[in-house]
């Protein structure tokens, strides 16, 4: 957190300053907690894992919004336990070197998991996930396949309590293969018909990006589906032919490199590395947050359609803002997600942050206007100026807000 604080003063120290004193004295409504569901029963395995106000207490969601962007998060499905042949996916050298702190290591498909964790992501604002399957949707012995009609199943069942669900393909148009990507779609059509209301719709129909990585010039179509497209780094798309799709549709993944702004969709991302796994490939650094934060101030900021996050799990390319400790240490110098001394849930806390901003604080959090030196925290109702230290998070919003949230929370 160290790295993080003194970017945040740094930014801040050529400012203008801002003074907000008078949010701090005016007299606030009660403050009223949200419905919690009641749908993680105590025989779930995970009953003890917090599903809801898991870092204090969320501002109560009553419709009126500061942002109305759709939020998405990538969903990764190849996770499996204990008794299944690709369970070292979790651990092997070269491949992962997180593990996740609450959960430890699930299974994607897994019936308990799935009902803690889309609840929870339900009661946070995530509207939907987009479900990673752009390496084959029969591969890992079909595995991926039963992890996602899995997903589904317990989304379906969840209904209001759980986020919709996309997905993300496109291996097999990599590839050339367009009969298999045919397959895959009529596959997803029927996980439509099969999970009625489950899948997420966009533009009025079942919603899919083609992740068509460095192959940019291929677009696929289908009339059942609203289809977006993605080209791995978002600054692949320059060597496109046809730049106009990603101006105006946007690109929607894998790594935010760069944004197409002005387009339907901002990408908000922790990070992205691979040198663990001894590829040279380029590195979106963490920074203790600072990219993150400042990512998801400028989603909020343009408002657009959709906000998408790759990812919440992929802790293999070191995308999520699940939960994680390293299991060994860091390769070089270029992974620098759960360096020592940092809070694991650091990314849970960010994201929380950034979605309850919706509509307000939540208890306990910091913030700061991005052009004020000015740091409140939001506790027991109330606003008040403090000193952060060096280890504090501290989340910057944008001008405005605190004098938008007071006007929506304070007593005519």
């Amino acid at each position: 957190m160290k790295k993080l604080i003194i970017l945040v003063v740094t930014f801040s120290l050529f400012a203008a300053s801002c003074s907000n004193t008078s949010v701090t004295e005016k007299k606030r409504t009660e403050r009223v907690p949200n419905p919690t569901p009641d749908v993680i029963k105590p025989d779930n395995k995970y009953v003890d894992v917090p599903a809801y106000d898991k870092f204090g207490q969320w501002p109560y969601k009553d419709g009126e919004e500061y942002y109305s962007s759709k939020v998405g998060t990538w969903f990764t499905v190849w996770w499996t336990d204990e008794s299944k042949p690709t369970h070292d996916h979790w651990f092997a050298e070269g491949w992962t070197r997180l593990k996740p702190v609450d959960y430890g290591y699930y299974s994607s498909g897994d019936e308990d998991y799935l009902t803690s964790v889309l609840s929870r992501l339900k009661y946070i604002g995530v509207d939907y996930l987009m479900i990673d399957d752009t390496n084959g949707h029969w591969n890992d012995f079909g595995l991926i396949a039963k992890n996602i009609e899995q997903v589904f199943k317990v989304a379906n069942e969840l209904g209001e309590n759980s986020p919709q669900i996309a997905i993300a393909t496109g291996g097999p148009l990599r590839d050339g293969n367009t009969k298999i990507q045919e397959k895959e779609l009529d596959a997803y059509w029927k996980l439509h018909n099969d999970h009625p209301g489950t899948f997420f719709q966009y533009k009025g129909k079942p919603f899919l990006i083609m992740y068509i990585a460095g192959e940019v010039n291929k677009r696929h179509s289908d009339d059942r589906f609203t289809i977006r497209h993605g080209t791995g780094f978002i600054s692949w798309q320059k060597k496109a032919q046809d730049q106009s799709i990603f101006q105006t549709e946007g690109n929607w993944g894998w790594v935010f490199d760069i944004q197409n702004e002005g387009s339907e969709v901002i990408g908000v991302q922790p990070g992205y590395n691979k040198a663990h796994q001894g590829i040279e490939i380029q590195t979106i650094y963490r920074e203790n947050g600072k990219h993150y934060i400042q990512s998801w101030l400028n989603a909020i900021k343009q408002n657009p359609e959709m906000i998408i996050i790759p990812s919440y799990n992929d802790h293999a390319e070191e995308t999520g803002w699940e939960a994680t400790v390293p299991i060994r240490p860091p390769s070089n110098e270029n992974c620098d997600q759960g360096t020592e001394g940092e809070d694991p849930y650091l990314y849970e806390k960010i994201t929380e942050a950034y979605l309850a901003l919706r509509y307000g604080f939540i208890d306990g959090f910091m913030y700061r206007e991005e052009n004020s030196k000015e740091t409140y925290l939001f506790k027991n109702n109330k606003l008040a100026k403090v000193e952060p230290k060096e280890t504090d998070l501290v989340i910057i919003i944008p001008d405005g807000y605190f004098e938008w949230e007071s006007n929506k929370n304070t007593k005519k």
